[in-house]
């Protein structure tokens, strides 16, 4: 039987039909799992970890964002609760920290709602946004807030914590290219404890000079007290115990490099700590990180601009004036010349909605289940009805 060209132009577009569907089954379906992919991988935690005070001391607590290297954090609501009855705070104790971008610029995020602080309630809460611009996106660690607690009454043999809210009092979102829309992307949220002791200390008891009494016969009395020696102490030093890198201690100009350093003292509050980053810059960091306490763990960032080998050192002061000794905590730092570089694409951001500072994000659901069966059912029509027509001539 010999087809007409009307048969053969139906023919053609029956057979388009049977490939192109499939196809577009396939590349609908790996678009969703591109979109369903992202990974919640984002650590909102407090710095450090645990702490002892005394009562009436100054309580710093620092509070970090950790994307992991994973996420594209862009916005970020925190529900921070502590026992109003062993702490309390204020609103001009709570601060919103400025960070070091990916550029080397320092940026400070906007501040959509808050802070707000409720001693009867023992919360305390804030919005704050990046916004839209690539290099201002937390994608490393950031110290986002700062706040400073007063310890008010012990806690004897049970430590008081200080928690962050559950969900969705608690939210970081994420706007990267892997993510859904303004996808949540918190993975866990640690508490701090608190050790708070009793401000009076056991009195040192004092020292009364005996006085033996020398007698000469033929004249009055005369008596001599005997001399007593006096020891002076040595002071006792704190001790830096690490100095840490958030990533390899190589790379190529320019290099930020965030770095953590713990220590203690067992006599007196650390009142300062100063990093030597090896190429002539240095920073001294008095409120942030368990400052003002006996033990400490301080966050901060630095870059590397030219190239060179560098020694990064962390020192430790008290409030006596005795400081750790450097070499206790170094870091060897090789930082490389640029080189050629590769162009890196420009990754588009979608822009993030304008939120509500009293409320969550409402995200729509999306579903790759009526998109596939859609595409599929009309596929479907359109070969029968070209079979029928094929058939029909």
């Amino acid at each position: 039987m010999s087809l007409s060209p009307k048969k053969l132009i139906l023919l053609g577009f029956v057979v388009v039909l049977l490939v192109a569907i499939p196809l577009t089954v396939y590349l609908v379906q790996q678009q969703q799992k591109t979109k369903t992919g992202a990974q919640p991988a984002t650590t909102l935690k407090f710095i450090p970890s645990t702490t002892n005070a005394k009562v009436g001391d100054t309580i710093n607590v620092d509070i970090n964002v950790d994307p992991s290297n994973i996420n594209q954090v862009t916005f970020l609501k925190v529900a921070v609760k502590y026992d109003p009855a062993k702490l309390s705070t204020s609103q001009t104790d709570v601060t919103i920290n400025s960070w070091q971008t990916s550029s080397g610029s320092t940026f400070k995020p906007t501040v959509l709602a808050g802070p707000t602080v409720d001693n009867t309630a023992g919360t305390i809460t804030f919005t704050l946004s990046t916004g839209n611009t690539p290099q201002n996106v937390i994608t490393a660690p950031t110290r986002v807030a700062t706040v400073n607690f007063k310890a008010l009454a012990t806690t004897g043999s049970t430590p008081t914590q200080v928690s962050f809210g559950a969900a969705p009092q608690t939210d970081v979102r994420s706007l990267g290219t892997s993510d859904q829309y303004s996808e949540p992307v918190l993975s866990s949220a640690p508490p701090i404890t608190i050790n708070i002791a009793d401000l009076t200390a056991s009195p040192t008891p004092s020292i009364i000079p005996s006085v033996s009494p020398t007698v000469t016969p033929s004249a009055t009395p005369t008596v001599s007290p005997s001399p007593t020696a006096v020891v002076t102490a040595a002071p006792e030093a704190p001790v830096c115990s690490s100095l840490t890198l958030d990533r390899s201690a190589t790379g190529t100009a320019p290099y930020a490099i965030t770095f953590t350093v713990n220590g203690s003292s067992t006599v007196s509050n650390i009142t300062k700590v100063t990093f030597d980053f090896g190429d002539g810059q240095n920073q001294d960091l008095t409120q942030t990180g368990g400052i003002g306490t006996q033990t400490v763990s301080a966050v901060t960032s630095h870059t590397y601009s030219t190239a060179g080998n560098y020694t990064a050192t962390a020192t430790l002061t008290d409030s006596n004036g005795n400081a750790s000794v450097a070499t206790n905590c170094t870091q060897a730092i090789t930082i490389s010349d640029a080189g050629t570089v590769t162009a890196t694409p420009t990754v588009a951001i979608t822009a993030q909605p304008t939120l509500e500072a009293s409320a969550t994000p409402t995200l729509a659901p999306t579903g790759p289940g009526n998109t596939v069966i859609t595409v599929g059912a009309l596929g479907a029509i359109l070969s029968v009805l070209g079979l029928v027509i094929l058939f029909a001539l």
